[in-house]
């Protein structure tokens, strides 16, 4: 997973200066942050302690920025080393024109090749949704 270590090291000082002026310390409990100092911490790990937004209308916006930055920078690296990557593309999905098949009986002879590993591996995804999947795919055995 990508992350600035300078973001890392920033956060770290944060939360070594307020353990440091911790005024109850007899407490044993971690001290909390801020839903603000959450978000600062994630921007400055992920998205480096120099990303910013220039006139930024609201923290709505600067969220959903930071968001896409860091989905941007995650997503397709990351993804292409997946258990679910290799899955998906174990098998070719053959959608050439000239062949005269459509989507969907493309994804059944897709289907058909994945092993029982691979098929377990895609419905296993946290999101994955069997009647989504079928509507896409037409793909019925999916839920079995």
């Amino acid at each position: 997973m990508y992350y600035d270590i300078n973001g890392v090291k920033a956060y770290s000082e944060r939360m070594r200066y307020k353990y440091k002026n911790r005024k109850d310390t007899d407490n044993v409990f971690p001290v909390g942050i801020t839903d603000a100092e959450f978000r600062k911490a994630i921007i400055d790990i992920f998205c480096g302690v120099d990303w910013f937004i220039s006139y930024p209308g609201s923290q709505t916006q600067v969220n959903e920025e930071a968001i896409e930055t860091i989905l941007r920078r995650i997503t397709m690296r990351e993804f292409r080393q997946t258990e679910y990557y290799r899955a998906l593309y174990s098998v070719p999905i053959n959608l050439v024109k000239e062949r005269g098949v459509d989507f969907k009986t493309a994804c059944a002879e897709w289907w058909k090749e994945l092993s029982i590993e691979d098929k377990q591996i895609i419905r296993e995804r946290p999101n994955f949704d069997a009647k989504i999947f079928e509507e896409i795919t037409g793909i019925k055995e999916a839920t079995e």
